[in-house]
């Protein structure tokens, strides 16, 4: 398959579109978010720029242990997990009223994302064919940077529309709505002769990605290219 024919395998259309809704749903609670600090809570610019490095953190420190963690346990249950704690997150997000809650709110959706994204990495592999990987990856990323565009348009207005707390409950809705389309996937891991040992442990396995990454040079580019944030959670 090319483009969009991908889509014609139901468990990657599945995957594609649980991450469309999440995607759409992140920029709707961003808009939110940066409305209620600067409008309703009058936030400094310290302020503020606290609340974005809350964003970014735990993809620089947690997001390299959370990849090795991810790939380490079950994909299906670490992604629908993922998905039902940032709900409970958001909605939690829609009731805060002082910094210090907003601060460890937004840390923790970004945390639990570094150990949704990697799984999700290893979900379109497993459902997916090798001759139609790079296909399903292009959609995939080409998807991300649609929301881009249309999340911050349809975010600005709903956000004026109907008030930044109320966004941020859409946006709870949109994770259940992703664990529910993802609670239909079958994801069964390839088993190889290896893995009837015993597995290494999760320092050994963490270096041996180091190593990887610094014998390739093609890899530390694309690493040092994509390293700008695309979505904040």
């Amino acid at each position: 398959m090319g483009g969009f024919g991908v889509l014609h395998n139901r468990g990657f259309l599945r995957l594609w579109l649980a991450q469309l809704i999440s995607s759409i749903g992140d920029w709707l609670a961003i808009l939110a978010l940066f409305s209620l600090a600067s409008f309703r809570l009058q936030g400094t610019p310290l302020q503020v720029a606290a609340m974005m490095i809350a964003f970014v953190a735990p993809v620089a420190f947690i997001g390299p242990l959370a990849g090795v963690f991810a790939d380490r346990w079950d994909v299906k249950r670490t992604m629908i997990g993922s998905d039902l704690v940032r709900a409970g997150l958001a909605a939690l997000l829609a009731l805060a009223t002082r910094w210090h809650e907003i601060y460890l709110l937004v840390f923790a959706l970004t945390t639990v994302t570094t150990f949704f994204l990697p799984a999700q990495t290893v979900a379109i592999r497993l459902l997916v064919v090798k001759e139609d990987l790079l296909a399903a990856n292009a959609l995939n990323t080409q998807s991300v940077h649609l929301t881009k565009i249309a999340g911050p348009a349809a975010g600005g207005a709903l956000v004026a529309w109907l008030g930044e707390r109320a966004c941020l409950v859409v946006d709870a809705v949109s994770f259940v709505a992703s664990a529910a389309l993802l609670a239909g996937l079958c994801l069964v891991r390839d088993r190889t002769p290896g893995d009837e040992g015993p597995k290494p442990s999760f320092w050994s396995e963490f270096h041996a990605g180091l190593r990887f990454i610094a014998g390739h040079r093609e890899i530390r580019l694309s690493l040092i290219h994509i390293s700008e944030p695309t979505r904040p959670y």
